[in-house]
């Protein structure tokens, strides 16, 4: 069984970890919060005190950090995973640019170190479960591998191709989808909160109609309870769309859409919401609507019109 890392213990790394060292695997993890490493430690992870710790205990090593910039730092960095790997593979499940884990590969290629681009979608829920998606592009003989872990942190274990920066295309268009998915459903939720609609019905209703949405059945439950804890946080999001505006403008394919929903992110950084879930972004149209999405009928005695009168 290959000994195996992780670097970056989020929310989606830390469960990602657990269920690597709940499987049976040798462990090794970091991440710059001591937290998640202690509880890993309880579980039987070893923690480490940097990547280059990880990089030379590991065959394979998940990168699984927020942007391009600690990408780079955790390889290249003075403690990074290529100053204690001196073979094996790391596997770019971090959201980034095409041409940025083609740059990342073009890095570890001359130290003889492998890359698989594999993003994953599926939130926080699907790296509890074990049930990500993985977008992987890389060599079949490195796929091929990796693929028994893959299958500990995914149960849709998708093949993209053979070169790298698929994966991260195929990313960036289910986050172009995501960003408006996310618009969208705060738009409708305000509409229908200032018709007169109660937000569980609209939920209700909705979720079993063609406008329904993933991001519209995984987020309404949480605004209507006033939760906006961060699964996926919104500067989060916003990195992603950014992502997929760069990859568009590169190709010369107009995103008019996530151009729109850009304006609305950055309206909603603006208003210091960026650490907050993503769903935030229906209070930027419960400000200018004047109304409140909830649950709570006592907060909203009277709901736009009232089509009975």
């Amino acid at each position: 069984m290959q000994k195996v890392g992780v670097v970056g213990l989020g929310s989606i790394g830390f469960n990602m970890a657990k269920n690597l060292v709940e499987a049976g695997y040798e462990l090794s993890v970091f991440d710059i919060n001591p937290h998640p490493m202690d509880e890993l430690e309880r579980y039987g992870a070893r923690k480490t005190n940097s990547p280059r710790e990880v990089g030379a205990s590991a065959h394979i090593v998940f990168l699984m950090v927020q942007n391009f910039s600690q990408c780079e730092s955790c390889l290249t960095g003075n403690d990074g995973i290529m100053q204690g790997m001196e073979d094996g593979a790391i596997i770019v499940t971090s959201t980034i640019a095409p041409d940025e884990v083609r740059e990342i590969e073009g890095i570890c290629s001359k130290k003889g170190i492998e890359v698989l681009d594999s993003p994953v979608s599926g939130g926080v829920k699907g790296a509890e479960s074990g049930s990500l998606t993985l977008m992987v592009a890389g060599k079949k003989e490195l796929y091929d591998f990796c693929l028994p872990v893959l299958h500990v942190v995914g149960s849709n274990v998708r093949k993209v191709g053979d070169e790298i920066g698929l994966g991260q295309a195929i990313k960036a268009v289910n986050q172009h989808l995501v960003s408006i998915h996310l618009v969208a459903m705060a738009e409708a939720l305000a509409l229908g909160v200032k018709g007169g609609l109660d937000p569980e019905l609209i939920y209700d209703v909705v979720k079993d109609s063609a406008g329904n949405s993933w991001m519209f059945e995984d987020k309404v439950p949480g605004i209507l309870e006033r939760d906006f804890l961060p699964r996926s946080s919104l500067d989060i999001q916003k990195k992603d769309l950014d992502i997929c505006i760069h990859t568009g403008n590169q190709l010369q394919v107009p995103l008019f859409l996530g151009s729109a929903c850009k304006e609305i992110y950055k309206l909603a950084d603006a208003k210091n919401l960026d650490q907050e879930d993503s769903s935030t972004l229906v209070k930027i149209y419960e400000e200018l609507g004047d109304l409140l999405v909830t649950k709570d009928d006592s907060k909203n005695p009277e709901r736009g019109w009232n089509y009975a009168k």
